[in-house]
């Protein structure tokens, strides 16, 4: 406990001084303050911090003994901490989503509720899971290691006193809430105690890396990963016919080992589709569309990554495994710049990115041109890859937790891909992209998986049906 706040004053001298003292030039390295700390409860002398996962205002630290503790991500004040599990089974990296936190431990899955922490439903996995869980809306993915995904839809538990006909139904709702009506409302959520049979889903190799959730409609949702054998995988959930479908198949003859990032669609044409980015031990990098299965563009580095790579705004940052860091614009491809001697992305503001190297020196450097601006260390330290805002997260192995931030950004700088945007209506042209067969069978209201608290119920006052003639072309 000592050796770690040795360090940690001695990170926050040298945080401070380049704060006050920039070094001259145009390019000039902001000054860096730390916004809090904090101490994960967990015993140092048996346990290590083993996974820190970010979610909008809530920061999760897993420890390797099977402790959860969740931190809000502005403050550093202790949301909840709970031990999910057995300490003697192994937990694999949770996710999270605006409502639930899923985890694995040994070969059972629990979700939680990421309000209070609060064990809402678990089952025992049929197999052996590959990697951890994740999240979809309604819906939780876990990929086995034999090569098969199981799909398990979550269904909100019903009140008692609707079922009694004590409460009407729907209930009136508030066209505003209060951050804090919301919580409190979040936090009663339940979800159905029945026992769920997961929807099962094959595909070709060992699936030992995460899911990645892209695009969503109210029917639909498309999801990636990647095999052993080098083959990256997209797939579609039907929620209708409650069944997941292997849509495409990338082969890239080299492993993979790390999950894809995804960029939503423009908000302007949501049927357009999303775009998949996914690199290999081969050292290449490819732009996949997540409806047509279509190749947009390749890089070569010629060495191989095995880290996944970092999509912020219309930035692509791959970094190699014997060090290096690529800039690309996602949606050419091109090289727009190359710092050597990175090992991995940590954060990224307006001006400035921030990269660790093999030394364990934090990096800032010029968002635009990539030039070095400035430097420290943070040896010891494991540093969050942070997609969603500016923020600096690095906690140590006995569990001091710190955040960084800009001294003049007091508000976090949110990313425009931190995540696709939650669907409010059925968008008709999607419905036709992916059932062709159903176009004109299916009427304007569409059956919907059951809302959770977090989602808002589609807007009568945006008929979509008008602006079919103004989509995109049927890509099929």
């Amino acid at each position: 406990m000592g050796i770690a706040l040795v360090g940690v004053v001695s990170l926050e001298k040298r945080v401070w001084a380049f704060g006050e003292q920039p070094p001259a030039g145009s390019h000039q390295a902001p000054g860096l303050v730390r916004a809090w700390a904090s101490q994960v409860q967990m015993d140092p002398a048996r346990s290590r911090v083993q996974y820190l996962c970010l979610y909008e205002d809530t920061l999760l630290v897993q420890t390797d003994r099977a402790v959860l503790h969740a931190f809000d991500a502005e403050t550093g004040r202790t949301q909840w901490t709970m031990m999910v599990g057995s300490p003697d089974r192994p937990s694999l990296q949770p996710d999270l989503n605006e409502q639930l936190v899923a985890v694995v431990n040994g070969s059972t899955l629990f979700v939680l509720n990421r309000i209070d922490g609060k064990i809402l439903w678990k089952t025992a996995l049929e197999g052996f899971p590959g990697a951890g869980p994740t999240l979809g809306r309604g819906r939780v993915y876990v990929p086995m290691l034999q090569g098969l995904v199981y799909v398990y839809p979550l269904q909100p538990a019903k009140d008692p006193r609707e079922e009694l006909g004590e409460l009407r139904s729907p209930r009136p709702k508030r066209q505003k809430e209060t951050p804090q009506e919301q919580r409190a409302r979040m936090a009663e959520f339940r979800l159905s105690q029945e026992k769920i049979r997961p929807v099962v889903c094959q595909s070709i190799g060992h699936t030992m890396i995460p899911l990645r959730v892209g695009g969503q409609d109210a029917v639909s949702e498309y999801v990636a990963w990647p095999s052993h054998l080098g083959d990256l995988f997209i797939g579609v959930f039907d929620s209708r016919a409650e069944k997941m479908t292997v849509r495409h198949r990338l082969q890239t003859y080299k492993s993979i080992s790390a999950p894809p990032a995804y960029s939503p669609p423009p908000r302007q044409k949501p049927a357009q589709g999303g775009t998949f980015f996914v690199a290999n031990h081969e050292g290449y990098v490819w732009a996949v569309e997540e409806k047509s299965g279509m190749i947009l563009w390749k890089f070569a580095t010629g060495r191989t990554i095995q880290s996944a790579p970092v999509l912020i705004d219309t930035q692509l940052f791959v970094t190699p495994l014997d060090g290096g860091l690529y800039c690309l614009n996602a949606q050419t491809g091109q090289q727009q710049w190359y710092q050597p001697s990175i090992v991995q992305f940590v954060a990224a503001s307006k001006q400035c990115v921030y990269a660790t190297d093999k030394q364990g020196r934090l990096h800032i450097l010029d968002r635009k041109a990539g030039t070095h601006m400035d430097s420290f260390s943070v040896a010891g330290q494991m540093l969050l890859t942070n997609t969603e805002n500016d923020r600096i997260y690095m906690a140590s192995p006995t569990g001091l937790v710190q955040c960084f931030r800009e001294s003049e950004l007091t508000e976090p700088v949110v990313h425009s891909t931190a995540r696709a945007p939650t669907p409010q209506t059925p968008p008709p042209i999607i419905q036709q992209e992916a059932f062709p067969a159903q176009k004109e069978q299916s009427p304007p209201q569409q059956p919907q998986d059951k809302l959770f608290p977090f989602e808002q119920p589609p807007s009568k006052e945006e008929p979509v049906p008008k602006e079919k003639p103004q989509e995109a072309p049927n890509p099929f």
